[in-house]
């Protein structure tokens, strides 16, 4: 009898709190995810994702996203907006909220078409899908430039806080808060990452969808450019290859 009450109590410590030591398969997918009961306020939500994002950042793995850290990021961003998380909650499936991986490829898609359209170019005359998926393989290519500059950043600021780690010597209150400070910075750098990454991702899913796709017009082969009415002649890629910061 006290050995079954021990097991008992441990059972009931294992349910307490808004993180979950393990999940059951009846368990819905993004609070799976990330670890933590349906009931988890947004800090507690953050928290988790923190914690995951700590070991599994594209940043520790050569910008490689893994599976649980991309399931993670989908599942902070659709339970840290209430309105999803309510439909979330509702339906089971983050679907329905129309912000799916498919759902934000299909956005791209719908963006660079239009902006192509109000850019003034004839549909009959202009292959309108070559140009969106140029338009898609330069978003890859402008995530590409963002991520190594960021990439260049942290690693940079990253020596700098292992040199002062190494030859501060005294006043540990004083080194300890100046590290933390430093650690507090990366970490906001770190986060910067993620949208790159999805951007990139979401790219890649766009290209995928219209790869079965043809148009029948013929065209000049001419790489399209936004016009005037997109702000910018040229894209973030020129930008920063001008500026030096291509690989």
């Amino acid at each position: 009898m006290p050995t079954k009450k021990r097991a008992t109590r441990k059972a009931s410590k294992v349910q307490t709190g808004p993180f979950l030591i393990g999940t059951s398969a009846s368990k819905k997918e993004l609070y799976a995810a990330l670890g933590i009961r349906e009931s988890a306020t947004p800090n507690e939500i953050h928290a988790a994702f923190v914690l995951i994002a700590k070991a599994n950042h594209p940043d520790h793995h050569n910008g490689a996203v893994l599976p649980v850290f991309a399931a993670a990021q989908r599942a902070h961003d659709i339970l840290m907006d209430p309105i999803r998380r309510a439909q979330y909650d509702a339906t089971g499936s983050f679907d329905a909220s129309g912000k799916s991986d498919h759902g934000q490829a299909m956005g791209m898609i719908q963006k660079h078409i239009h902006a192509i359209m109000i850019d003034g170019v004839d549909p009959n005359e202009v292959n309108i899908l070559r140009r969106c998926k140029e338009s898609l393989e330069r978003d890859i290519q402008d995530a590409d430039v963002m991520i190594l500059t960021l990439q260049k950043t942290i690693e940079k600021v990253e020596r700098q806080r292992d040199a002062i780690a190494l030859r501060w010597k005294g006043a540990e209150a004083v080194k300890a808060s100046l590290l933390a400070m430093i650690d507090g910075g990366l970490q906001i750098d770190r986060a910067k990452l993620a949208p790159h990454y999805e951007a990139k991702r979401y790219a890649k899913i766009a290209l995928e969808m219209l790869a079965l796709a043809s148009y029948d017009v013929p065209d000049s082969g001419r790489m399209y450019h936004p016009g005037p009415n997109m702000g910018t002649s040229f894209s973030m890629s020129d930008f920063f290859r001008n500026a030096g910061y291509a690989r």
